[in-house]
């Protein structure tokens, strides 16, 4: 069976959530037999953070045996117009106005065609906006937030204000609002399937008139077998001392919402149940500019930047900390500490987009701050609750968001759409 794999970017074991969940369903199609080319819309300018990547990523892929179609774009380029013609075409509904990758449709209809796929799988709306009106009927679309959603709550976290009423003052706001809906019913209309990998945001489009979206699990890669347990205790005899990881860009909006509730509240919190001189933290992420150093100023702390491959941190770390605080889509990073046992506290926001978090069972999760703080302290103290959160994770990995468990279901939905490309409910 030919499938193709349409997105943004290139599959990867690690860069970002996107490019893990695009690995995951590669690697299970390979597994399974499938012919795979990848159709790659990839921003070749040098703004994009993840150029330096690209040749690894490649070589990854080979390594495979997947093929890679790419199609290079500059973002700037496809997003060419002055402020107040885009703002027009938002408020004519134009589709390229809010999705610019609209402008490749003829560059991915050439590829689709030459490759003539069984059946494809799209990731996020940049892949749906570059197929609109292809008229395919083999498509399994899996997407993440809906696009609006990440602009309010960087708005929000500007202005506590704009929690009520409108999300700003400007147009540009008031057509987020109006015009990301409309989009997104378009684009995800278009799809066989209809996907969306974190479960409130699965509810929030069958609000919004897309009633046959579900769930999907992020399909996760395995990186360290039925040997985690004694892989992390090896590693964890080289620490100085208690280990806490925060992982991920530091400038992205999730990761932003998090550092004024560590830095006031939680890492504070800490020093007084634990002293600073009893455990550091190591933060694994790009995005590290003054405002996260100055955040960060404290012997303990070590600001690293971005690491690839993560393994050695993950398995290193005695408590992975996801303290961002708002309900936005699906914390990948949470799966991705699933899959090497470790002891996960979160807080509680987490826990919409991925409801199989489970207090006690698999992570600690709080709702304030100062639970948060509580709950590492007492996972660092505690080694026999530590040691049980970590089987937790991993069998809730493996149960759930393993390339045979998550991964083999994004397969069967391919298999699904490619008979005869009918549509399945």
């Amino acid at each position: 069976m030919r499938s193709v794999i349409l997105m943004s970017g290139l599959p990867s074991r690690g860069n970002h959530g996107g490019a893990i969940t695009c690995w995951g369903v590669t690697e299970r199609l390979r597994k399974e037999g499938h012919d795979v080319t990848v159709v790659s819309m990839y921003d070749a300018g040098v703004g994009n953070p993840y150029l330096e990547f690209r040749d690894s990523n490649l070589a990854q892929l080979h390594d495979l045996g997947v093929r890679v179609e790419t199609i290079p774009y500059a973002d700037r380029e496809i997003r060419s117009g002055s402020r107040s013609r885009r703002l027009a075409g938002m408020l004519l509904g134009e589709l390229r106005s809010y999705y610019p990758w609209a402008a490749l449709k003829r560059s991915v209809g050439d590829a689709l065609t030459n490759i003539r796929p069984d059946a494809v799988f799209a990731y996020h709306f940049e892949a749906l906006a570059a197929i609109d009106g292809l008229g395919l009927e083999n498509v399994v679309g899996g997407v993440g937030d809906p696009t609006h959603l990440p602009e309010l709550y960087r708005l929000r976290m500007r202005d506590k204000r704009s929690f009520t009423g409108l999300p700003g003052s400007t147009v540009k706001q008031v057509l987020n609002r109006w015009g990301y809906p409309r989009s997104i019913r378009r684009l995800m209309n278009q799809c066989a399937v209809q996907g969306a990998f974190a479960a409130h945001h699965a509810d929030w489009y069958a609000r919004n008139n897309l009633r046959n979206t579900r769930y999907l699990r992020t399909p996760v890669w395995d990186p360290v077998g039925n040997g985690w347990a004694a892989l992390r205790r090896e590693r964890q005899t080289h620490n100085h001392r208690p280990r806490v990881l925060l992982m991920g860009d530091l400038s992205g909006t999730v990761s932003k919402s998090s550092i004024e509730l560590l830095r006031k509240v939680v890492l504070p919190d800490l020093d007084q149940r634990l002293g600073p001189d009893s455990y550091e933290v190591h933060a694994i992420g790009g995005g590290i500019g003054d405002q996260v150093r100055s955040a960060f100023d404290s012997d303990n702390i070590f600001l690293r930047g971005h690491v690839e491959p993560p393994d050695d941190d993950f398995l290193a770390a005695t408590v992975l900390l996801v303290a961002a605080p708002i309900p936005l889509g699906v914390r990948v990073r949470i799966l991705v500490g699933f899959s090497y046992g470790c002891c996960i506290v979160a807080h509680s926001a987490n826990a919409m987009g991925i409801p199989e978090l489970a207090h006690g069972v698999n992570a600690l999760i709080g709702a304030t701050g100062e639970d948060i703080a509580k709950h590492v302290a007492s996972a660092i103290e505690d080694g026999e609750l530590r040691s049980r959160l970590e089987r937790g994770a991993r069998e809730t990995y493996e149960r759930h968001f393993s390339l045979e468990t998550a991964g083999a279901e994004v397969v069967r939905l391919m298999r699904l759409v490619s008979h005869e490309s009918q549509t399945v409910g």
